[in-house]
């Protein structure tokens, strides 16, 4: 926690990989799932981290988008990304449900392409990433694979047991689009501009 308070300003751009959670009885108390403690929306509605000059805040992790609007709750709108808008960073990206790990790596490598290499802006750079998602082949989520394998520094088994799935797929069925489904891409969303 204290790294992500000391080291957040001053940057651009604020991206979170990791977990999070939403807690449906008490919206303040939910947050980032940091390596040795919880961010909770309490702190960061108490200024803990100062953002400025944060232009994008990117939350890629599980339910990071939520917010309650079922129950009537009085603070049905108060979620993750309200809460960094709130603090002055004029675009949150976040995500609706449990995101799968593999291919939100895609899309957000695909997102930051778009938007720093080709100008898009950030609405458009993620959703021309979910469209490339979701309409990849098996085949070139295997190329991907293999490059990710190769550059890597630790070979991790994770990671060697995805390539060869993902080669064994595309013997299998050489036509699939394995994150057609909108669970692979859907998820996220842009907050603010």
């Amino acid at each position: 926690k204290q790294r992500l308070i000391s080291e957040a300003p001053g940057h651009s751009y604020i991206h979170f990989a990791g977990h999070s959670s939403y807690h449906w009885d008490d919206p303040s108390q939910s947050g980032l799932e940091l390596y040795d403690s919880r961010m909770t929306l309490m702190e960061l509605q108490n200024d803990t981290v100062h953002l400025y000059p944060a232009r994008l805040v990117t939350l890629s992790s599980c339910e990071t988008g939520m917010i309650d609007m079922i129950k009537g709750n009085p603070e049905e709108y108060i979620g993750i990304p309200a809460t960094f808008l709130l603090s002055g960073v004029p675009c949150v990206v976040s995500s609706l449900w449990v995101v799968p790990d593999f291919s939100t790596a895609l899309l957000m490598e695909r997102m930051y392409t778009n938007h720093l290499k080709n100008g898009m802006n950030i609405s458009e750079a993620l959703r021309e990433a979910q469209l490339w998602v979701r309409e990849l082949s098996i085949g070139e989520v295997a190329q991907y694979t293999q490059q990710w394998y190769d550059q890597s520094r630790q070979r991790s088994k994770e990671l060697y047991k995805l390539l060869r799935h993902y080669r064994y797929q595309t013997h299998q069925n050489p036509t699939s689009c394995p994150f057609d489904h909108p669970y692979y891409w859907a998820g996220f969303m842009v907050n603010g501009m």
